[in-house]
């Protein structure tokens, strides 16, 4: 099964996912990223103001980014529950 990485960034400023994910396809992949930005963000207890400025990265085994996806997106299309 193919791993992918899920990256954090803001600008310049990136958080590298180190251990990565097995997940069938990119299909998975950008799902699972929809899913994990929104849970984070509103898993902060202090969420900074603008959404917008993040963005989850998605890249594959050999570092390409597939998605990149701004939170604010994730927000969006991900309902809370």
């Amino acid at each position: 099964m193919p791993r992918y990485y899920f990256h954090i960034r803001r600008g310049f400023q990136v958080e590298a996912d180190r251990e990565g994910r097995d997940l069938p396809d990119q299909v998975s992949a950008g799902r699972e990223a929809m899913l994990a930005a929104a849970k984070i963000w509103r898993s902060l207890a202090w969420p900074p103001r603008d959404p917008s400025r993040y963005v989850i990265e998605v890249a594959d085994e050999h570092g390409r980014v597939l998605y990149s996806i701004p939170f604010a997106a994730a927000l969006e299309a991900v309902p809370e529950k």
